[in-house]
């Protein structure tokens, strides 16, 4: 997949949405600097949301976590099974 890189003026949000103008899908990243951050600033993944006129996936940061792998949940999702 070839890529392309381009320094633009303006809002983010606009301008990545005019981009994808002819995309089947728009993907982004979520930051996650919370509330306060955003009521200042706003959020370009939401701008995007309202701007884009195809699909837009916002990916979140990862968390990392402390859980040991033995310690996660496994669910079992064949509800009914006759051999349980």
């Amino acid at each position: 997949m070839p890529i392309a890189t381009e320094v633009l003026e303006g809002n983010a949000a606009v301008q990545l949405a005019e981009a994808a103008r002819d995309a089947d899908l728009l993907v982004v990243g979520s930051r996650g600097h919370g509330q306060v951050h955003h009521a200042v600033l706003g959020s370009v993944s939401e701008g995007c949301i309202r701007h884009a006129i195809c699909p837009v996936v916002v990916l979140p940061v990862p968390h990392e976590t402390t859980a040991h792998p033995a310690d996660l949940a496994v669910v079992d999702d064949r509800i009914g099974d006759a051999s349980g």
